[in-house]
């Protein structure tokens, strides 16, 4: 088993902390897109346009943390697959994991095989959510529009003429949403909460996207458990109908005075019921099940198993939940009967998308 090679160094700054108190998630996928350039470089290629990411949050990183980023080729398979473990360099604490799928044919590598905490635990690595995509029409027709529609500009590019592809997220969550929410949230007791990332999977279309390219953005939910959601957001090219990205997560909530995972309060869970377009869930493990969502036919997607949490807080930070307003201070008891399924329970899990996402 061939070992990790170091990759990348950096030093978490005052400007990658966010409203949580800790690394965003934006920094932590920085971080392995750095990996990702090295290893290409030490292989003796031009780095390739990426095609897929899965990403697994393990534990927070603070201001002042210095990280490294080690790498290797997974081998076999279709296309080159690279994994990177991020870890703090001082204590050797292990802040995310990695696997990115590059526009490239596999290359010959010594035997690697992803190690347990690298695996995934709740997503699929077989899976395309860009080829399963429903029509633009059907998210509009479900009211799941998530951002206005909006031209890309030169902060999804950051001054290049194309989207670099460590910023394709912006596409997915910048922009004007439709309706403001708060990010941070207040309990009855006063406590704060908010949602945090624990496992992200997503999926870009080959082809650069140009500056000035007309998109808007969609988000849908998969499924909701007692203490975790699971979601997947699209955007799209409007002009072409096109889906450019797509990114299925799985959420924890997060109390933030605490640090500790919480039941959603049950005004949430009351109004965001899982809603999904029709044939959105082909790609994703076993069979769908239907149910009436809002007066219009949708498919939740099946049970699967998420981690339980461990005494460490989650990583990343994510927005709320989509078209859910604040609750209002409530005393009910948390997540009703009817929105719980009854398998596999998703438990309280311990990564949580440790930085928030990029407004």
């Amino acid at each position: 088993m061939p070992s990790l090679e170091v990759s990348h160094h950096s030093t978490v700054t005052p400007d990658q902390i966010d409203d949580l108190g800790h690394m965003n998630v934006r920094y932590y996928g920085i971080n392995a897109s750095a990996g990702t350039t090295t290893l290409c470089e030490r292989l003796g290629i031009a780095r390739p346009p990426m095609r897929s990411s899965y990403t697994r949050h393990h534990h927070e990183q603070m201001e002042g943390a210095d990280l490294v980023v080690r790498s290797a080729v997974i081998p076999g398979g279709a296309r080159l697959r690279i994994y990177h473990e991020l870890r703090n360099d001082a204590d050797d604490d292990l802040a995310a994991t990695f696997v990115h799928e590059l526009d490239h044919p596999a290359i010959d590598a010594p035997a690697f095989e992803l190690p347990a905490h690298g695996a995934p635990r709740s997503l699929s690595l077989t899976t395309d959510a860009l080829a399963s995509a429903p029509a633009i029409e059907q998210l509009h027709d479900l009211g799941l529009a998530m951002r206005k529609p909006r031209s890309v500009d030169t902060d999804d590019t950051q001054g290049a003429d194309t989207v670099p592809p460590a910023n394709f997220a912006t596409l997915l969550w910048g922009g004007v949403p439709f309706e403001e929410h708060e990010w941070v949230r207040t309990l009855p007791n006063g406590d704060r909460y908010a949602y945090a990332v624990m496992e992200q999977r997503t999926w870009i279309r080959p082809g650069p996207v140009a500056l000035g390219t007309n998109i808007q953005s969609f988000r849908a939910s998969l499924e909701l458990r007692e203490k975790v959601g699971r979601s997947i957001a699209w955007c799209y090219d409007t002009d072409t109908g096109e889906p450019l990205i797509a990114s299925e997560a799985v959420d924890l909530c997060l109390n933030l005075t605490q640090r500790r995972a919480i039941a959603i309060p049950c005004r949430v869970t009351l109004r965001h019921r899982p809603r999904l377009p029709p044939g959105a869930c082909a790609p994703l493990i076993g069979p769908p099940r239907r149910q009436r969502s809002g007066g219009v036919a949708s498919r939740t997607c099946p049970n699967v198993s998420l981690p339980r949490p461990n005494a460490r807080t989650p990583v990343a930070s994510s927005e709320p939940h989509p078209n859910v307003p604040a609750p209002a201070p409530s005393t009910c008891s948390p997540t009703p009967p009817s929105t719980k399924r009854s398998t596999s329970s998703l438990g309280s899990p311990t990564t949580a998308n440790s930085a928030s996402r990029p407004r």
